[in-house]
């Protein structure tokens, strides 16, 4: 008994594995058992050296423990180790070996030196509760798995399921990702905002319903709206999306790439909430004065017919007048639209009058007329017996 005790002090149980069979080697008593992990079966010889499934082995594995586990392969350790912290109340070697299989899902992250979750926490009345993959690498394709090599990425549990539940967006996500030329470290923080955060469904209207082109998406926020607009990507995913369904529920033709996101997004919003209120059309119509309507060779100035057009013509325009309807409404206002005489339908430049007085002439984004708008104008004042509160000389781009 002395000699058996010593001899488990002195000795561990080396573990081997190779593919699905982990070969168990008791140096104190010189025998060996091997699990194998596709059977989920404790192997032992017979004496014809024939492998036959056995049941518990006492004898072989008593008075060790897990920390007695000795391995002289490092990435084989590491799935042990996994296989520990996984199974935090586990005592028993034999069942901590069958339990191994749990952590094989883990293998080729570990032998590709990719980051993975992995964990698991006491749960009520002491249970253990794991949070693990269930996919094996295998699962990515190649150049995903390159992808999450050089960005470092985490393959957690919500960037599994998000492959799980669309793998192709995902992969479409990551091809465009390893085709541009921007940094590793940025090319990791698109994919995780699209994988932790609710963006996806944004990209997806922008590129299927809006017809965006994924790549130029991607290049847009990252060349300008980041280091221009000082946004976010997904903050710039979301702000674009709402940019660009609101103008299509308003039914104007947009940029699809502004300049200024922030600014027309704003434009929009207002156009499109002015859009969606109900105003009283028979007021409306009443405020227009149709005696300061003229037509030229060249330009003519035209009433609004409904409200909606004063909407249309702040989105065609990007600038907000489409919030000045109340104001027309209530008589503080009135709106004329100077338009090419042979293009009366297209918007040109926007015009306030207010107590027979021209206060503001805007074109597109808010420039300022051109010196042929402008000469037209101070004529079309003077024969309409109009004043003006702005200085239309040397009217410019």
């Amino acid at each position: 008994m002395e000699k058996q005790k010593i001899n488990k002090m002195t000795n561990k149980i080396t573990l081997k594995k190779d593919k699905h069979i982990i070969t168990i080697y008791n140096e104190a008593l010189n025998k060996t058992l091997r699990y194998d992990l596709k059977a989920k079966s404790l192997q032992k010889q017979d004496l014809k050296e024939k492998w036959y499934n056995v049941q518990h082995q006492y004898e072989f594995f008593k008075g060790y423990k897990v920390a007695d586990i000795e391995c002289g392969e490092e990435k084989f350790m590491q799935l042990i180790r996994l296989t520990k912290k996984l199974n935090p109340n586990c005592i028993s070697l034999s069942t901590f070996i069958s339990r191994m299989d749990g952590a094989l899902v883990y293998e080729n992250y570990i032998f590709e030196g990719i980051e993975f979750e992995a964990h698991a926490y006491i749960g009520t009345w002491g249970s253990v509760v794991q949070q693990v993959l269930t996919k094996p690498l295998e699962f990515y394709s190649k150049p995903i798995i390159s992808f999450f090599k050089d960005c470092k990425i985490k393959v957690t549990k919500e960037v599994e399921q998000k492959f799980v539940n669309d793998y192709v967006f995902m992969e479409r996500i990551v091809s465009v990702l390893n085709s541009t030329d921007i940094e590793d470290t940025l090319k990791k923080e698109i994919f995780e905002r699209t994988a932790y955060y609710r963006i996806t469904e944004h990209i997806k209207t922008l590129t299927t319903t809006y017809k965006y082109d994924l790549k130029s998406l991607i290049n847009y926020i990252v060349n300008y709206l980041i280091p221009f607009e000082n946004m976010e990507f997904s903050d710039a995913i979301g702000l674009l999306r709402d940019y660009y369904s609101m103008a299509s529920a308003i039914g104007r033709n947009v940029k699809k790439y502004p300049k200024y996101l922030r600014s027309m997004h704003d434009i929009i919003t207002s156009n499109y909430n002015s859009f969606k209120k109900e105003y009283a059309e028979d007021l409306f119509a009443k405020r227009q004065i149709k005696e300061l309507e003229c037509k030229e060779k060249v330009y003519c100035v035209i009433n609004p017919k409904i409200s909606k057009d004063v909407i249309s013509e702040g989105t065609s325009l990007n600038h907000c007048v489409g919030s000045y309807i109340d104001k027309i409404i209530n008589g503080q206002t009135n709106i004329l639209f100077l338009r090419l005489a042979k293009e009366p339908e297209n918007s040109l430049v926007t015009l306030e009058v207010i107590d027979k007085e021209l206060t503001q002439a805007k074109g597109a984004y808010n420039r300022k007329p051109t010196e042929e708008e402008a000469k037209f104008l101070i004529k079309y004042c003077k024969e309409k017996e109009l004043g003006l509160k702005m200085d239309l000389k040397g009217g410019n781009e």
